[in-house]
């Protein structure tokens, strides 16, 4: 019997631990971190590692802020109509 998968989310190299912030979740065979609010601080590379049994597998997303919160979800806001 298979053993469960280990998901982990990283920034840089420090864990990112679920919070009203950061969601982390599963659909299929996708895992998603959700961050709520972004800020200038948020920047930088984060990692998705995942392991079983059978291995390990890592991804790694760069995140760039380009302007305010407020601004950012209007524009996203916008793009969806």
């Amino acid at each position: 019997m298979p053993t469960a998968l280990q998901v982990k989310w990283l920034k840089g190299d420090k864990v990112i631990k679920p919070s009203k912030y950061f969601q982390m979740s599963r659909e299929a065979d996708t895992n998603m971190l959700r961050i709520s609010e972004v800020f200038p601080e948020d920047e930088g590379e984060y990692k998705c590692i995942v392991s079983n049994e059978s291995g390990t597998a890592e991804v790694r997303a760069p995140l760039k802020v380009l302007g305010e919160f407020s601004q950012f979800n209007a524009l996203y806001e916008s793009s969806h109509n």
